[in-house]
């Protein structure tokens, strides 16, 4: 943990230096050192890299500000993570339901932004 500062790390929270930069969507052994040598290390857990998520398109681009409206989600690299793979309306979310590496669909929560655009994203991981 090089460069971590105090307030950046408690008993319960361990911050890692930046990932590698790869290209490589793989699964990767996790593991924690308290000495930076792995020697105190018994066990690891595995690890996710992937692509981000990026959103094409969707429809309908708008609905009732009381929400309930299934909304069809076009873009690449979406990976179905349960409870976790959400839809992001402004600041509410919903639980995405994955139909395909470039399809997912959702309902859209309600809202109070009514006759203007609101922010959307896609999260695989909350």
């Amino acid at each position: 943990m090089r460069g971590a500062d105090k307030q950046d790390v408690n008993d319960t929270c361990v911050q890692c230096e930046a990932s590698p930069k790869t290209d490589t969507v793989e699964i990767v052994p996790l593991t924690v050192s308290l000495t930076g040598k792995f020697d105190d290390s018994t066990s690891s857990h595995p690890y996710r890299y992937y692509h981000p998520a990026q959103v094409s398109d969707l429809y309908p681009r708008y609905g009732p500000k009381d929400g309930d409206t299934v909304v069809e989600v076009w873009g690449k690299h979406f990976i179905d993570f349960g409870d976790d793979f959400r839809c992001n309306f402004g600041t509410h979310s919903s639980k995405a339901r994955f139909i395909n590496a470039e399809l997912l669909w959702c309902r859209a929560p309600a809202s109070t932004v009514v006759g203007r655009p609101m922010p959307f994203s896609v999260s695989l991981n909350r």
